[in-house]
């Protein structure tokens, strides 16, 4: 009796911590996402940037130079897919921005994918930089 309750104890905790790692990644790849709209919305471009980072641990050639002008106004997500084994995502949205020199108000659609590093414990874009016209 007492080796079936510590076995039926032993799978609910483990089933909890797995919750709770889901809740946790979950949680850290909501506030990258969150960051990153803060970063583009603030032109911290240089924190934006350090989100880009591929798979194999190099960094993309970024060009921000284009943000010289550029000024974001919204940053809206309308759907987030999370892999099964949480280890990646896909954000899809849109970003409202404007360039100083025009005046006019844009949307850019995007679809944004993101990896998690496990020795970091963070969440990085694969996906180039937003692309302003």
């Amino acid at each position: 009796m007492f080796r079936k309750l510590f076995i039926v104890s032993l799978a609910v905790l483990l089933t909890a911590c797995g919750a709770a790692e889901t809740r946790h990644k979950l949680g850290n790849l909501d506030h990258a996402i969150d960051e990153y709209a803060y970063a583009l919305r603030w032109q911290r471009i240089d924190d934006a940037v350090a989100f880009h980072k591929r798979k194999d641990g190099t960094k993309p050639n970024i060009d921000t130079s284009t943000m010289n002008n550029v000024r974001v106004t919204g940053f809206k997500i309308d759907k987030r897919i999370l892999s099964d084994d949480m280890t990646s995502a896909t954000v899809t949205g849109e970003l409202d921005y404007y360039k100083e020199d025009v005046g006019t108000l844009h949307k850019l659609h995007f679809e944004q994918h993101w990896w998690y590093d496990e020795d970091a414990k963070h969440w990085y874009l694969s996906s180039d930089f937003p692309k302003f016209k």
